[in-house]
């Protein structure tokens, strides 16, 4: 892989193994082979206590490279980004300047390209190795850094190497999918035990000069190990040490009172050392365990009270018996496993105590503001039984983690004081833990906790209630968990409230969510009122963040106006002040927004360029909702493109982050789409599947408009199916709930053109031309809604005359922009266009497109979106011309 990576850029490999079988020596002595080469090589070592302080291990990194001489050739902002996680960097570089104040969602953006930044100035062109021991006590913070760290680094020659336990390094594709970022492993080396021959060959390199094994206890070792190259060792050294006692020995001689099952009598083995080990060495181990991380000398030293010399003679002791490593100067555990022993070996009383120190000696830290400090003061705090002192500390730790875009963290420690506290109900503690789940994408769980969250009278700030209100709406509008009303009453209480604090911010946001809501609703009162007051707070004196999300609520507005023109200017100034801050969620808002108005243009590259970058702020934010969100769109752009290929492949990207969402909205949009392109590609069996999965979250949604899509879809495939009679009391239903908000629903020009197939199937063309019902100009996708809707009537006046030929405006303007999606759509449910030839036996509406009017895209149709096996996709295919009945929908 090293050499791959100069011509490949950034390469990814895990290894994997169980505790003991060789991981971190591999990896080190991987890096010590790199670096004898002259290249940049960094090595962190994840502690079991960074788990839960942010950007732990990505502060260790920066300090790596910041001690490489190179790195001075950084430039001073990314140097000041990259110290707001890694202050002990202004030690090395005192001239840093000061961080500059960033939105809470940009910190882990910011970070990530301060890495990178400082990565290129000391790799100086060259490749970089990056390797992580330990890999599955990687704290969230840092994970998701690693992640968009990995995402600029596709074109640099860097390796990343991991190591991780077998059973814990779950820390691939799935995930992103659950929103945490996870990095993706293009190889993973699984470790296996040592044959035979290399055990034997391990025992003799452990050998002492001169030392005789016999073959008897050679063979035993070998059996009792099982191939793992730490048991050989701790074996060994038993032998060595207690002779005709040691384990080894009695296994040998048929011991029946001594038994052997690795790891736990690896515990045993262990036991015997650290019983033997000097009482300065092992209170040294006990300070190490509870530490939970590497230590410097002089710290144990002066936590221990002793001289530095005692500490020294205690680590050459650990050293000597293979418990202790030392790196950088600090002193850490050879093995986990040992550490947990020691831990859980020594009383309750001394580990409270040594917990107790350490707070005191973090305490003491000028750093104590500094995030790190502060969660690993919880932390100790909480061990040490000093429960006052915990949630005295834990809402300035927690606020901090929140505000350095580690919510994660925050939740971890917050949910493990409440449940060792009795809290009040008016307690900040439970607001700030509502705020941290909803920060990361667990909206439901946020709902409760803002719920749990019950003040008394003039017990809480305006800012506070303010937030609380925001964070209600914010979680109800992402995750679609309340009617429209419900949504907009939300918000509206936000705003009010924000007003009420003087909270711009909040103010600014809950006015966005409003803006959303009543475009969904069609709550044109509500819709004005928002577009007021962001007009207003786009005038004034405010922060280019809240100006910026003022600019996209107007670029809503401008959409659902369809003043199209007007929504691109005034979506493109915010994108661009968005970016700049490194807002993903919004950003990626915004250029959703921006695509759906390039396309009602007709702008159609632009289109997809920006919904492009749409997906990528998607993935660095890291949401479900929004990476899944983002794929429908583009999909769906593809589908009316008629690229096919290109729509399958970003439909089948939805599907693992719409399950992992479990939204109604997100499953009755995109099982629509999916449905009604497995009807084009000829997939019967894939589209009743979707149909059925779009029926089921609109009946979870229980709102009006999803109702009415779910109808829809479900008539689109018995139509499709050659089975109108079941098609048309559904055509019906959907216009009896709809009545006069047909323009306000997202697929408008489905809904049209299926009323006027209605008609002229039921009534015949005359009644359906008396009808006189406007081509319609729906707010989402004008041009393609109301192109869908042109062509059946183009479609029906020519089978009206007799398939006369006739002038065909609206076949040649899909032919000429490209927009076949929509012809293929009407080709599947039974319309066939007399401008379009004849399908052929078997061939799909997709497969006629392409055959029809060839394209660079369309030279390959796909047969399945992918929503079902194998199996079950070939059991159904759509009815072709002339055929009846397939199966109902359930």
């Amino acid at each position: 892989m090293w050499h791959r990576v100069t011509a490949a850029g950034c390469q990814t490999c895990l290894v994997t193994g169980a505790p003991g079988i060789g991981k971190s020596s591999l990896i080190r002595r991987f890096a010590t082979s790199v670096q004898a080469r002259a290249w940049p090589v960094f090595v962190v070592s994840c502690q079991e206590i960074g788990q839960g302080i942010p950007y732990a291990a990505v502060a260790e990194l920066i300090n790596a490279l910041g001690r490489d001489p190179g790195a001075g050739g950084t430039e001073p902002l990314w140097l000041a980004e990259a110290s707001r996680v890694c202050p002990g960097l202004r030690t090395i570089y005192p001239g840093i300047p000061p961080a500059p104040d960033a939105p809470t969602e940009s910190i882990r953006l910011r970070v990530a390209e301060a890495v990178v930044r400082m990565m290129e100035a000391v790799a100086d062109d060259g490749p970089v190795l990056l390797a992580f021991d330990d890999l599955q006590f990687l704290d969230p913070a840092s994970r998701e850094v690693l992640f968009l760290i990995t995402r600029r680094l596709e074109r640099m020659p860097t390796l990343i190497l991991a190591g991780a336990r077998a059973d814990e390094a779950e820390l691939g594709k799935d995930e992103a999918v659950r929103g945490g970022g996870g990095l993706v492993w293009q190889e993973a080396v699984q470790l296996q035990p040592l044959e035979r021959p290399h055990v034997v060959s391990l025992i003799g390199d452990l050998s002492a000069d001169g030392e005789e094994v016999s073959s008897q206890i050679r063979e035993t070792i070998v059996r009792l190990a099982q191939g793992n190259p730490y048991h050989t060792e701790m074996l060994l050294a038993d032998w060595r040490r207690h002779r005709a006692h040691s384990l080894v020995a009695a296994e040998s001689s048929g011991d029946a009172a001594i038994s052997w099952a690795p790891p736990q009598d690896l515990e045993a083995i262990f036991a015997r050392q650290y019983s033997g080990l000097s009482t300065d060495a092992q209170h040294v181990l006990q300070l190490l365990a509870v530490a939970g991380r590497a230590m410097a000398p002089g710290e144990l030293a002066s936590l221990l009270g002793v001289q530095s010399g005692v500490v020294e003679r205690a680590t050459i002791e650990m050293l000597d018996r293979g418990i202790g490593r030392v790196e950088e100067g600090r002193l850490s555990f050879k093995n986990e496993l040992h550490r947990a022993y020691v831990y859980y070996a020594m009383g309750e009383d001394r580990r409270k105590y040594h917990h107790a120190q350490l707070a005191q000696l973090v305490s003491a830290l000028r750093e104590r503001d500094h995030l790190h400090p502060m969660l690993e003061l919880v932390h100790h705090f909480m061990a040490a039984g000093m429960q006052r002192e915990a949630m005295d500390t834990a809402p300035q730790a927690a606020e901090l983690a929140i505000a350095r875009g580690a919510p994660r963290e925050a939740e971890r420690v917050l949910t493990r004081l409440l449940r060792a506290s009795a809290v009040a109900p008016g307690s900040r503690l439970r607001l700030l833990l509502a705020h941290s789940l909803v920060a990361a994408g667990q909206y439901q769980r946020g709902l409760d906790a803002v719920a749990d969250w019950r003040p008394g009278p003039d017990e809480a700030s305006p800012t506070d209630l303010a937030l609380a209100a925001l964070l209600r709406a914010h979680a109800l509008q992402r995750a679609r968990l309340g009617r429209d009303e419900t949504i907009i009453a939300a918000a509206q209480e936000a705003i009010a409230l924000a007003e009420r604090a003087n909270a711009d911010a909040f103010l600014v946001r809950a006015n966005l969510i409003r803006a959303e809501a009543a475009l969904d609703a069609g709550n044109f009162e509500a819709r004005a009122a928002a577009e007021a007051l962001a007009a207003k707070i786009a005038r004034s004196r405010a922060s280019p963040e809240c100006v910026a999300l003022a600019n996209l609520t107007l670029g809503f507005a401008a959409l659902s106006n369809g003043e199209l023109v007007q929504g691109v200017e005034r979506l493109t100034e915010a994108a661009a002040v968005l970016q700049s801050l490194a807002l993903s969620v919004e950003l990626r808002l915004a250029l959703s927004t921006l695509g759906i108005c390039y396309k009602g243009l007709g702008r159609f590259e632009d289109a997809i360029r920006t919904i492009t970058e749409g997906v990528a702020a998607a993935d660095r934010c890291g949401h479900p909702g929004a990476m899944g969100h983002s794929r429908l769109q583009l999909a769906n752009l593809y589908h009316d493109l008629a690229r096919y290929d290109s729509s399958v492949r970003y439909f089948r990207a939805t599907l693992a982050p719409l399950q992992a969402v479990a939204s109604p909205r997100a499953a009755v949009e995109a099982y629509s789409s999916i449905a009604r392109l497995a009807l084009a590609l000829g997939n019967g069996a894939e589209a009743e599947e979707a149909a059925e999965r779009c029926w089921a979250g609109s009946r979870r949604s229980e709102l009006w408009r999803h109702k009415v899509t779910a109808l829809m879809t479900r008539a689109e495939v018995y139509l499709a199916n050659r089975q109108p009679e079941l098609a048309w009391p559904l055509v019906e239903e959907a216009a009896a709930i709809t009545g006069n908000r047909a323009p306000i629903l997202p697929d408008a020009g489905l809904y049209e053109r299926q009323q006027r197939q209605f008609y002229w199937a039921t009534q015949g063309y005359e009644a359906m031309k008396a009808l006189g019902r406007p081509v319609p100009t729906a707010q989402y996708d004008s041009l393609v809604e109301a192109l869908e809707v042109r062509l059946f009537d183009e479609a029906v006046a020519l089978i009206a005359a007799d398939h006369a030929p006739g002038p065909a405006p609206a076949l040649e303007e899909a032919v000429t922009t490209g927009l076949l999606g929509p012809l293929a759509r009407l080709l599947a449910v039974g319309v066939h266009h007399p401008g379009v030839p004849q399908r052929l036996p078997g061939e799909s509406a997709a497969q006629l497109i392409a055959r029809a009017f060839p394209h660079p895209e369309r030279t390959a149709v796909p047969t399945s979106v992918g929503l079902l096996r194998p199996r079950e996709a070939r059991q159904t295919s759509v009815a072709p011309p002339g055929a009846h009945a397939n199966r109902p929908l359930s």
